[in-house]
């Protein structure tokens, strides 16, 4: 019974771990960052669509793939510069015998020929020009994937810290109250002294909650919107 099951199991793992299996998904590097036109995008593509504008290195990027298909150019043209044209005349040609002479005459009288490369036959520039443009365009495909992850890690950082704040100020806010109703009832005698004590000393722990959150959320929207080169509440609504 025992030989049956391992026998099942081994069929099983090659069909899950199949190259066609693996290799079955590809990524799609034109909706990693969906293009300019797209429309009713939510606010997290929006942001990774200005992050991958508005970033410089892009277009470093862009510029390295340009120069990589002229060196494409420049190496496809180089193998005619290496062709030569020879020629060669012998001294019939230049200065023919007077009539009747008997000077001896060599044959043939004039030859042309061609010079080919052999480097022709194995233009290994060209091709590593061509793969060059190639590992190009992988860089600005890994420059996508990369671009979108801080884009959407930032972001979710951001509207994380942006909750916090809103919660912390909500109960920083409720602590005020409490407080306040606390001190009325101290002057009139209520509370104790001890119970003025904890009230106001819990207004100032939440207080400084609220001082912390408001700092974690501003640092979030900096960090994002140097990704973005934008204020985030301007892009937003753009």
């Amino acid at each position: 019974m025992k030989s049956h099951v391992i026998f099942i199991i081994c069929l099983a793992i090659p069909a899950v771990l199949s190259p066609g299996a693996i290799h079955s998904q590809t990524i799609d590097y034109n909706r990693i960052i969906l293009p300019e036109n797209a429309q009713n995008i939510s606010d997290v593509e929006k942001l990774v669509q200005l992050a991958w504008k508005n970033n410089p290195a892009n277009k470093i990027l862009d510029n390295r793939v340009l120069i990589a298909q002229e060196q494409i150019k420049v190496e496809r043209g180089t193998w005619a510069k290496d062709f030569k044209l020879t020629g060669r005349f012998n001294e019939f040609m230049i200065n023919p015998p007077a009539d009747g002479a008997t000077e001896t005459v060599y044959f043939p009288s004039y030859s042309f020929g061609i010079e080919i490369p052999l480097s022709i036959f194995s233009p290994t520039r060209a091709k590593a020009a061509a793969i060059q443009v190639q590992n190009e365009m992988l860089a600005i495909n890994d420059r996508k994937l990369q671009i979108r992850a801080e884009v959407l890690e930032n972001y979710y950082h951001y509207t994380f810290n942006q909750t916090a704040l809103k919660i912390q100020t909500e109960v920083a806010e409720n602590a005020s109250n409490t407080f306040a109703l606390i001190q009325d009832r101290f002057k009139n005698g209520q509370a104790t002294l001890d119970e003025y004590n904890n009230a106001y000393n819990n207004l100032k722990n939440e207080q400084l909650k609220q001082a912390e959150a408001q700092r974690n959320f501003q640092i979030a929207a900096a960090r994002l919107e140097r990704l973005i080169g934008l204020d985030v509440n301007a892009a937003l609504a753009r």
